[in-house]
This record gives C-alpha cells, structure tokens and sequence, in this order.
C-alpha cells in the first residue's frame, strides 16, 4: 500500500518544473498508509535532502526537503497521540484512551531497507508507542482508525525532512471548507484545509 501510494508524489514530481518542489505536502491522515506513502514517494524523488526541523520551530521554513503535514481531527487524532508519545511529549489523551510500546522489526524493514546502501544490511528493531483510542468522537468517520500503523509512527520520527502532526475540530474543518471550496466536504477531507486557517492548531 506504501509503494501504491507513493506514486502520488511521482505524478506530482513529473507535473512540476523541473527542479521546483513543492513548499509542503499536506495529507488527511488515519492509520498512517496514505503518509507512509508520501514519505516514501518523497524520499524516491529527491524531497528528502534536508535537514530536520527543530523540536521548538512553529512555523515552516526554507528548507531543501519538503516537509509532511499530517492533519486530523481532535476526535480521530490516534496518529498525532502516538508520535506525540513515542517522541517522549505528553499529549492529553481522550477518555478512554491508552498507550502501548510496540516492536516494530519485519513491518519496518522493507522502509529501512529501502533507504539503506546494503540490502543486507541488518535492522535493529525499534521500540515506538502507539495510542489505541477507545472510541472516535469527531465526525469524520473515513479517518476513523482506533490506533495508526506502528511502522509509519516510526517513519515519521525518523524522517529526515520533519513531519508535523496538526490537530483541528470538526467546526473548524468545516468552516475552512466552505470558505475555502464554497461547498460542504467531507469533514476528512475539510480538515486538510483548515490548518492553514485554525488560529489554535496542536502542531508538532
């Protein structure tokens, strides 16, 4: 699903200029496959060459590597707890909520692999914290993952260009939407557009 998705990235290296790229990519994130994705479709064509953004940095950068931006909303955000956890911050979980370490090792090599000189190589395993929410209160049900795909937990924290994990609510998706589109879209889908807008995104 990875490789399936990175092909995304391709297309959007062949429709840009040769040698533009683009200031970020913004993506509606789940579980975590359509980011896994991006960020090796990003890696294959060369987005990936720069240095990482600082832990304190709010606001992007010129850098030579394209950064991520994950966004979910408040009621669905299993991803942003996990790499809020795994990168030692504390988040406020929802009630309910919880948060396991978890192995990653064969589910990850294929990604390490990917990005070393030897196939041979061999990976350690890594240790992430995945949060497991207990039940979804935001409306948008197709990012309705109860917890994200370990592997791409790592991949984030791990990614040299930097992934953020942005936050909004539903409202707040909502209202971007529709100034943004002038139409009512799917809340997953509005909340892509409304971290440009949100005066109090949680932003990693």
């Amino acid at each position: 699903m990875w490789q399936g998705n990175a092909t995304l990235v391709h297309e959007m290296e062949e429709e840009l200029p040769r040698g533009l790229k683009p200031d970020a990519i913004i993506c509606a994130v789940g579980g975590g496959g359509l980011l896994g994705g991006i960020a090796l479709g990003a890696e294959d064509v060369g987005w990936e060459d720069g240095t990482p953004f600082p832990a304190t940095q709010t606001y992007l950068m010129d850098l030579s590597s394209v950064p991520i931006i994950g966004v979910e909303t408040h009621g669905s955000a299993c991803f942003y707890h996990s790499v809020q956890a795994t990168r030692g911050n504390e988040s406020q979980l929802p009630p309910g909520a919880a948060v396991k370490e978890v192995t990653v090792s064969d589910a990850l090599r294929a990604y390490s692999v990917k990005r070393s000189t030897r196939q041979d190589e061999a990976i350690e395993d890594r240790t992430v914290r995945v949060a497991h929410l207990a039940s979804l209160s935001s409306r948008a049900t197709s990012l309705g993952a109860s917890s994200p795909s370990a592997s791409v937990v790592q991949m984030a924290v791990d990614r040299k260009g930097g992934v953020r994990c942005i936050t909004v609510s539903d409202e707040r998706a909502m209202e971007a939407a529709l100034r943004f589109t002038g139409m009512a879209v799917p809340v997953a889908v509005a909340a892509v557009v409304a971290w440009s807008s949100a005066p109090d995104p949680v932003i990693l």
